[in-house]
């Protein structure tokens, strides 16, 4: 989003209990607006990719191009950006499953992945939800502001108001997502 407003992206911090933040510069495109939206797109983002997956899931030929574009990515980025052999052979062997589903799995197996995976996605968010609703947080021992606490800096509006903001939006995607697949052609 950083770079989509008119920044430069410099790295992505990720921490082993699942925190991280993102690094970047320049001047966004909108002022403080663009920069509420790069941090709103740290927890919408996973909503995002997750409806997408599962409108994805409708068509087999999407799913399957899913899995591989996914699988392909999952490699390339443990490559790229990864820094721990651990991580580097967790992710690949994901990548490696993702490609195996795309190339070996039968239809039904192709679309059920790519609905867990928008499931897993859907679930990032609340699993997080009280980093959501906080001000902010340590993390690698410097404090530094939530998404939603940089949100209430550069909006003028409560933290709490973004979470909430947040939230109702991540429902209406995912409920615009299910109610798609769901409905009938």
């Amino acid at each position: 989003m950083a770079i989509a407003m008119g920044g430069n992206f410099h790295k992505l911090e990720l921490f082993a209990d699942g925190s991280g933040f993102a690094v970047h510069s320049g001047g966004l495109l909108l002022g403080p607006i663009g920069n509420a939206m790069v941090a709103a797109a740290g927890p919408l983002g996973p909503t995002i990719a997750g409806s997408l997956l599962l409108i994805a899931s409708k068509h087999i030929k999407v799913s399957k191009f899913s899995l591989y574009f996914l699988g392909f990515f999952q490699i390339i980025s443990s490559l790229i950006w990864i820094r721990s052999l651990f991580g580097v052979i967790i992710i690949s062997l994901f990548g490696i499953l993702t490609l195996f589903v795309a190339y070996k799995g039968s239809e039904r197996m192709q679309t059920l992945t790519i609905q867990f995976l928008a499931i897993q996605a859907f679930t990032s968010l609340y699993l997080s939800i009280d980093y959501l609703f906080s001000r902010g947080g340590v993390v690698a021992g410097s404090s530094f502001s939530s998404d939603t606490g940089v949100m209430a800096q550069k909006l003028l509006l409560p933290h709490w108001f973004w979470a909430v903001a947040i939230l109702l939006l991540s429902l209406l995607m995912i409920y615009a997502s299910l109610k798609s697949v769901l409905k009938k052609d």
